[in-house]
């Protein structure tokens, strides 16, 4: 076969530089450039074959692929003598000792046993599910914030006599959680709905979990229907008795102490009218009174969001220190959102303070057919003075839309139930980033030469009746006829087939009846701080039912739904407070039933009619309880029954009889499988360990 064209170049290619460096060599090694350095060999050619492979092009007679010893492999993969050494001086691990060993082995097996209980028992939680999102991104996004969010969890206080000790850890666990969230990655969009299971996470049927509230009902939003609280009973086998011991924590496992910078603990509320004060919500939200502003939101309210005032209000709080927010937990960090958007409120929860935050899960609104997208979003904020709300009513937004101000036009607003009067100069943008938005985008100048920002929603026009102060720089009050014909006006089908009126005074009267019966004694009136100062500590939102009923006689709701959310929180207060199956909480929830039953009927005008129907299926349900529990009696274990083993019950009788039979219950454990590794002492010379333990437990004695 004739040597192709390619390796002949190559050889001479390779011969040159040969040549050439044989040339550079002996021109090293003349007297002229010799400084007193030893004699140097004259390279030979035919000495490359054994010359290092990793210089230069490849030799003669070094094929690829195939290494010739030592002399044709890379330096890398060639032993020198410090590895060598190395090899020869190798340590060994030294085996550890059995009864070590043992130790490591049983914690070991307690730790495997402890994940296979919590995996057990976090497969039997309810799945929370949330709104599909079309991008990937904010699918794997949300799916670590709801894993967060199970981690940390949401903290219930059920016992009235240990609230006030777990409420000195209450506003610590809450800076914490925040302080941690501040500190995490930018996370994804629209699953912050779970951050107030509310994150999270709690399975509980009441209506501060926000997020199981729908919309098929038309304008009104649906309350969830409270789940079975009689669980079907359940046979446990002696393995699976063994294994809810072994998931129980031994009482010396010592807590995990929380990480980051030690804080300072809040002042406790106590009798004190100053400290009550702090914790108490503010009169924005316990107000009987419907008013303009600032917003009060309710479930099922059309609103318009503008993310400049939102970004205004998180720099507020962040000035002032009112309380720790991350900018990178706000909504225009998780998802793209435009000057203005529509929504709807489909979750409201209120966290305690001071202050006292709103919680708000808001829907986006499909412009095209008016229904809620699969496309959500969650906001916190409070009222500050001098910061402008940034959530208004959608009736309000479209009312201001179609007054066209013009220069010179004559306007007033109201301002703490006042009138002020001013002139429109202007009508710009407030922000250049935002051009589409109408958030404050007037300049204006009142009657006393002051010039100011304001929103089309809070500029009114002027009646002919109206009555102007005699001073320019003071208001004149405004009238309750004024005030009602500001206030939202109901739409069609948001309290059913008759007016806002009819129902309230419907509803207004079958509150009365209630208020009647001793059962709603607890209920009737507002909770006294001064006697349970820790009250407000654990209940975010205070009602009773008085409360709700001056809210109706004042029309203060704006639709039936936010009605029933405000009924259904008697209840959760109730359970957040007091033991679960006290005998209070037994009576919020018969309280709860009858009103909501109350408020669907719509044709039913006494409410005593659903109350002796509750009353009697009541008393039929307690005789089959009676019935089932007299029938699971006997029996240590769980609906579990041993006739054989059974003593009789003439022995009782004898006072000198319980030594026969508890030698009678020894022989019969003897004879067990189970007793036969407790049958005799144990052998300490063969199980040195238990030594070890013995003292171990001295010593934490």
């Amino acid at each position: 076969m004739e040597p192709s064209i390619l390796d002949g170049m190559i050889q001479n290619l390779q011969q040159e530089q040969d040549q050439r460096m044989g040339t550079e060599q002996n021109g090293l090694n003349s007297p002229h450039h010799r400084v007193s350095t030893p004699a140097r060999a004259v390279r030979n050619l035919s000495t490359d074959i054994l010359s290092s492979p990793n210089v230069g092009l490849r030799r003669s007679g070094q094929i690829e692929g195939v290494r010739q010893m030592h002399h044709n492999a890379p330096r890398s993969q060639i032993a020198t003598e410090r590895d060598i050494m190395a090899w020869k001086r190798r340590v060994v691990v030294p085996e550890i000792p059995s009864c070590v060993y043992s130790l490591q082995e049983d914690f070991r097996i307690a730790k495997s046993e402890e994940e296979i209980a919590l995996y057990a028992r976090e497969k039997k939680r309810r799945p929370m599910y949330s709104a599909q999102r079309n991008d990937s991104l904010d699918s794997s996004e949300h799916t670590k914030r709801k894993m967060r969010g199970r981690r940390c969890g949401q903290r219930k206080y059920r016992t009235r006599a240990a609230v006030e000790e777990l409420a000195q850890f209450f506003h610590e666990e809450a800076e914490e959680v925040s302080s941690e969230e501040e500190s995490n990655s930018v996370e994804g969009s629209g699953g912050s709905s779970e951050e107030w299971q509310s994150e999270g996470n709690s399975a509980s049927d009441s209506s501060s979990d926000y997020s199981d509230w729908t919309a098929n009902a038309g304008n009104n939003l649906q309350p969830p229907k409270r789940r079975s609280r009689r669980r079907a009973p359940r046979i446990l086998s002696s393995s699976e008795d063994e294994h809810d011991d072994k998931t129980k924590k031994p009482w010396n496992e010592k807590l995990k102490k929380p990480k980051g910078r030690p804080r300072k603990k809040p002042n406790l509320p106590t009798g004190d009218s100053s400290m009550l004060e702090e914790w108490q919500p503010p009169k924005w939200i316990t107000d009987t009174v419907p008013r303009r502003s600032p917003y009060v939101p309710q479930m099922g309210d059309e609103v318009v969001y503008f993310r400049q005032g939102h970004e205004a209000y998180v720099e507020a709080v962040k000035k002032a220190k009112i309380y720790t927010i991350s900018k990178l937990k706000q909504p225009w960090r998780k998802m793209e959102l435009r000057d203005q958007e529509f929504l709807k409120i489909v979750g409201l929860k209120y966290e305690v303070g001071p202050p006292t935050l709103c919680c708000l899960k808001l829907a986006f609104i499909d412009h095209d057919t008016g229904k809620i997208m699969n496309k959500s979003f969650s906001v916190k904020y409070h009222d500050m003075p001098d910061v402008i709300d940034f959530l208004i009513l959608r009736q309000f937004y479209d009312e201001a839309r179609n007054r066209n101000w013009k220069a010179n036009d004559k306007f007033r607003s109201i301002i703490d139930d006042v009138w002020w009067f001013g002139t429109a100069l202007t009508q710009e943008p407030f922000q250049a980033a935002y051009p589409d938005s109408h958030f404050q985008c007037y300049t204006v100048c009142w009657e006393n030469n002051e010039i100011e920002r304001l929103s089309p929603w809070d500029m009114e026009p002027i009646s002919e009746n109206a009555q102007f102060p005699e001073d320019p720089s003071a208001g004149v009050s405004v009238t309750t006829d004024e005030l009602e014909a500001l206030l939202y006006k109901p739409q069609e089908g948001e309290w059913g087939e008759r007016t806002r009126d009819e129902e309230c005074n419907r509803i207004v009267r079958g509150i009365e009846g209630v208020l009647t019966l001793d059962i709603a004694t607890p209920f009737k009136d507002p909770v006294d701080l001064r006697e349970y100062p820790a009250y407000c500590m654990v209940v975010s939102y205070l009602t009773d039912l008085n409360t709700i009923r001056m809210r109706l006689e004042n029309r203060f709701y704006r639709r039936i739904t936010a009605l029933v959310w405000e009924v259904r929180y008697v209840e959760h207060n109730a359970q957040t407070f007091n033991e679960p199956d006290s005998p209070i909480v037994k009576s919020a929830r018969r309280i709860t039933d009858l009103l909501l039953k109350f408020i669907e009927d719509k044709d039913c005008y006494d409410i005593f009619e659903i109350w002796h129907t509750m009353e009697n299926c009541s008393l039929d349900s307690e005789e089959e309880d009676e019935g089932d529990n007299t029938a699971n009696v006997a029996g240590t274990s769980t609906q579990r029954n041993h006739p054989r083993h059974e003593l009789d019950g003439s022995k009782i009788c004898d006072v000198n009889a319980w030594k026969a039979q508890c030698r009678e219950l020894v022989e019969v454990l003897f004879q067990c499988e189970d007793s036969e590794p407790f049958r005799q002492p144990v052998d300490l010379a063969e199980y040195p360990v238990g030594q070890v333990c013995r003292k171990e437990l001295q010593m934490l004695i």
